[in-house]
């Protein structure tokens, strides 16, 4: 994994190449902080050929913090070229580049920068280019991010989140597509399913799925628009997979592959821990969890049930009770609140079929203001409270997505007062964190871009004047 200190002059070993420009054919936006590309952007930058063959599915910018990014790609090339990497600080008056040097490929192609030295708060583009002779001679694929603001900021932050992206399904995923015109949001959260693998059982079947799947032009648009915080699910392995049964070998090349296909500390030779905590400011605090990969079925029944492992379900309930952010996000791969009736029959797959864990974590965080959890995995989109009355329903969950999926029906079954909300159709949802009016907004919008929901809470949650509109991004 290489690594790069971004410096106020930038590296300029690549020299000439500082402008502010989405560079790939998928970035569909130029986002109202950019300046409009100027006579020497459109001449270093603009004007260098496209490597559409070497860049098969896109890059992402990941394990964003308020002064490190990592930056990702696939390259594809029989030339076995150099390549290299140009970042750009945008600002309203003058974007500078702030790195521009060379980036190592491991023997599958892929990429993971790490940059080091970013600005709170600070805009960034970027873009992966070949290397010539030391000049750059193409540019392939690139997108933008920003950086996480600084500890003391209290700055009003939009987000973006979805779930369940099936490249069987989803099409061209053009509600992503959409999405990734939204040029407003800090980051954009996968909570799980990035990838439908269940039939791969080796490094490169599951290779394959996810060239199949980000390739798709929506999925890949949004990968580039923003930084992604990503967590894993069952079908990046197999459908409701375990560590107590699933075979080894295939958990080892799943686990490879999610590596590898994602912006991530360490790479995937030495990949951090699968949840995470990032902070931005005083505003939100993100808790990203794993899970899929440490719960133990044969202990689901007991006083000892295990769903995350003792270590990060301890972490978690410090770290929320510790946290002086304003919203305490928990993303949450499979939900937590209480689903009745026919939602029973898969009781097993998620926190309710491990009661006892299940009520230790809420009975530790009860006195914790403004936790909010975000989940995928049903194939369908609500806000709903964690239980339908008691201490437990001020907190709230929104289900986002399916991001491109087939619909889950039942979602007619979630009805108030427990649901505010229920939709089967594809969608994408927008989060409005404003830590100086405590409020909370949730919209979600559908694959034409319609607001089918949209309302704010205030703390502690109760519902402030919303409105079902109508209005396209």
């Amino acid at each position: 994994m290489s690594r790069s200190i971004l410096t106020r002059r930038g590296a300029l070993s690549l020299a000439g190449l500082g402008a502010c420009h989405t560079v790939a054919p998928t970035s569909l936006l130029l986002p109202r902080h950019c300046p409009d590309p100027t006579a020497l952007e459109r001449r270093k930058i603009l004007a260098l050929p496209y490597e559409k063959s070497a860049f098969p599915i896109g890059s992402m910018a990941g394990d964003i913090g308020d002064d490190r990014a990592v930056l990702w790609t696939r390259v594809r090339d029989d030339r076995r070229s150099s390549w290299g990497l140009v970042v750009i600080e945008l600002a309203q008056s003058d974007s500078r580049v702030a790195y521009e040097g060379p980036v190592s490929l491991d023997e599958g192609g892929f990429v993971q920068h790490a940059l080091e030295g970013l600005t709170p708060g600070a805009r960034y583009r970027y873009c992966f280019v070949r290397v010539e002779g030391g000049r750059a001679v193409a540019r392939g694929a690139g997108g933008r991010f920003r950086a996480a603001i600084h500890r003391d900021s209290d700055e009003p932050l939009s987000f973006g989140g979805t779930s369940c992206t099936s490249a069987q399904w989803g099409g061209e995923f053009d509600t992503l597509r959409r999405a990734a015109l939204c040029d407003e949001l800090a980051f954009f959260v996968h909570a799980g399913d990035h990838v439908y693998a269940d039939e791969a059982r080796t490094l490169e079947g599951f290779r394959a799925v996810y060239e199949r799947t980000f390739s798709r032009v929506g999925l890949r648009a949004l990968h580039e628009s923003a930084g992604m915080y990503v967590v894993w699910d069952d079908h990046e392995v197999h459908n409701n997979w375990d560590g107590e049964t699933v075979e080894p070998a295939r958990l080892a090349a799943a686990r490879r592959a999610f590596f590898e296909h994602h912006a991530w500390r360490g790479g995937w030779q030495r990949p951090r821990r699968l949840y995470e905590r990032f902070s931005w400011g005083r505003t939100l605090d993100l808790f990203v969890l794993d899970t899929r990969g440490e719960r133990r079925p044969s202990t689901r029944a007991g006083p000892e049930a295990q769903y995350l492992s003792r270590e990060q379900l301890q972490w978690l309930i410090d770290g929320l009770r510790s946290s002086t952010a304003a919203f305490k996000c928990v993303v949450n791969s499979v939900p937590i609140a209480r689903f009745e009736g026919l939602f029973r029959v898969a009781e097993s797959d998620r926190w309710q079929g491990y009661p006892a864990q299940r009520q230790r974590l809420l009975e530790a965080i009860r006195d914790v203001p403004d936790v909010w959890f975000l989940s995928g995995d049903f194939h369908l989109g609500c806000v709903a409270r964690l239980e339908p009355s008691g201490p437990d329903a001020r907190v709230i969950e929104v289900l986002m997505g399916p991001g491109g999926q087939l619909p889950n029906p039942i979602a007619s079954l979630l009805d108030p007062p427990q649901y505010d909300f229920a939709t089967s159709e594809s969608n994408w949802v927008r989060f409005d964190a404003d830590p100086r009016a405590r409020s909370m907004g949730v919209t979600f919008f559908n694959e034409e871009g319609r607001a089918i929901f949209e309302r704010t809470y205030r703390s502690p949650f109760t519902t402030a004047a919303g409105s079902r509109t109508l209005r396209a991004l």
